[in-house]
């Protein structure tokens, strides 16, 4: 891939932003191939900004146009939070299994039971 581009971390966190995407937003998704199951190392800004494009026209409409994109710069923010907060969850997760297995723990599971807002809820479990 040549020219400008955006990370994979920027496009699954428009993507999950915008979710459910409107049917604008889905078309431009899938134009790009995005589908959720699986990102690519990068993609064409064009590609980007077509998504963002999509979407401050079909849930802003009605604001003027630099409203709209402020609009959608707080969901992208929203978005972008929620993902490295995922990412920070999974090497929680992947450090807190690795203590309890040095402790002896062994049958380890870590379940997450709920995310709310900035609060994650876990379920561990282990045998002696």
């Amino acid at each position: 891939m040549t020219g400008r581009i955006v990370f994979t971390q920027s496009m699954e966190a428009l993507y999950r932003a915008l979710q459910p995407p409107t049917p604008p937003e889905h078309a431009a998704f899938l134009a790009d191939g995005v589908t959720g199951a699986r990102f690519a190392a990068g993609y064409p800004v064009a590609q980007h900004i077509a998504i963002l494009d999509a979407c401050a026209q079909s849930r802003f409409a009605h604001l003027p146009e630099l409203e709209r994109y402020t609009e959608v710069g707080k969901l992208f923010f929203e978005g972008f939070s929620k993902t490295l907060m995922g990412s920070a969850l999974m090497a929680m997760l992947k450090l807190l299994q690795s203590g309890c297995r040095v402790a002896g723990a062994t049958e380890l599971t870590v379940t997450v039971i709920e995310t709310k807002d900035l609060a994650t809820t876990f379920e561990v479990k282990w045998a002696p």
